[in-house]
């Protein structure tokens, strides 16, 4: 059994998994596509003792990723060699796992409602902290040094609390109540827009939340039709920028079926307008794992969304507005001559 897949941030082409019989595998997906099964994996980690129920690539550093399993501990290794780099125990069942924004720091969440937050390249502990006094949930970076929180509070409300790991022992820095539902959410967050999009397993909605404010604030709340089995975001570099569409989730509904749901900007003038997207992450990595496991940290390679190559973008003037010819007849006038056809066409019958 799978229970997470996640593909490379720097090749569109390799897919990582965790599965129930204790490995994390590589798998290489053809140019053409999958034309048949592929059994035959491009790489095996075999470092947990149990179950491994979750998988994150570094968001800068090549040939790094990280594992979480039910043996409680996060394993952070060289997808080359297979072989561990660094290992951090956690208090329970691992519930979410994520790299921080510059990929120097991975946390992980656990069913014992704490954060543990690593820091593989010094192999140390960096704290454990209880984030909730309800049911615990997931969590997901916000920047390098924040993340937000998704739970279930005592009062049965669904929530999301906001994070520094520099404070965290004052508490959070702000709590949002969401909803009083009671199916698990998972949080996803954009670093370009700083937004945040939380959904509910089998649930319809998508809440958003914007974090260019000092204190986070929803924007939107609605209904994407059909209740979901999951979601999951589609890369920002896939937009459609000339339609002012900012972030697209891919969306598998209770009937087996693969939908999009687009989430656009209201302007006036439908065209790409460049303030909505800053530049973004290009495929290569910041850093080679030399450089990343001596300490180094690099700024991510960044460039304008309009020089990657877009299969989805759509030509600008088929949003231009049509302009009305002057010689275009009024509706009266349209009216009038369609009375006159019609008495022509009666005398004929005649």
């Amino acid at each position: 059994k799978i229970f997470d897949l996640k593909f490379s941030p720097f090749c569109s082409d390799l897919l990582a998994s965790a599965s129930e019989d204790c490995t994390v595998k590589l798998w290489k997906i053809p140019e053409e596509g999958l034309k048949e099964d592929i059994t035959n994996d491009a790489q095996t980690y075999t470092g947990h003792k149990r179950k491994v129920s979750l998988v994150a690539f570094n968001p800068l550093a090549a040939d790094v990723i990280a594992s979480s399993s039910v043996d409680y501990s996060i394993q952070v290794w060289n997808m080359i060699k297979s072989e561990v780099y660094s290992l951090c125990k956690i208090h329970g069942a691992p519930t979410s796992l994520d790299w921080n924004e510059n990929g120097s720091l991975i946390g992980a969440t656990d069913s014992d409602k704490k954060i543990t937050v690593f820091d593989p390249r010094a192999n140390k502990e960096i704290f454990t902290h209880v984030v909730t006094d309800g049911r615990g949930q997931k969590f997901v970076w916000t920047g390098n040094d924040t993340f937000a929180y998704t739970g279930i509070s005592k009062k049965n409300e669904r929530e999301f609390k906001h994070f520094d790991i520099r404070k965290i022992e004052n508490n959070e820095l702000c709590r949002v109540k969401i909803d009083e539902q009671v199916s698990l959410l998972t949080p996803y967050f954009d670093h370009e827009s700083k937004l945040l999009y939380t959904v509910g397993k089998g649930e319809a909605n998508v809440n958003v939340f914007d974090f260019n404010e000092p204190t986070p604030c929803r924007c939107l709340n609605f209904s994407t039709g059909n209740p979901a089995s999951t979601f999951c975001m589609i890369d920002r570099r896939n937009v459609n920028y000339n339609k002012n569409e900012v972030d697209r989730m891919a969306k598998w509904n209770v009937f087996n079926e693969i939908m999009y749901v687009s989430f656009y900007v209201l302007r006036r003038e439908v065209k790409y307008e460049p303030s909505l997207y800053p530049h973004l992450p290009i495929y290569d990595p910041a850093m080679t794992y030399e450089e990343w496991t001596s300490g180094e940290n690099k700024p991510q390679i960044k460039k304008e969304i309009t020089e990657f190559e877009n299969k989805f973008i759509t030509r600008d003037d088929k949003f231009i507005k049509k302009e009305i010819k002057k010689d275009e007849l009024t509706p009266g006038e349209k009216y009038k001559k369609l009375q006159d056809k019609l008495i022509e066409l009666e005398q004929g019958i005649q």
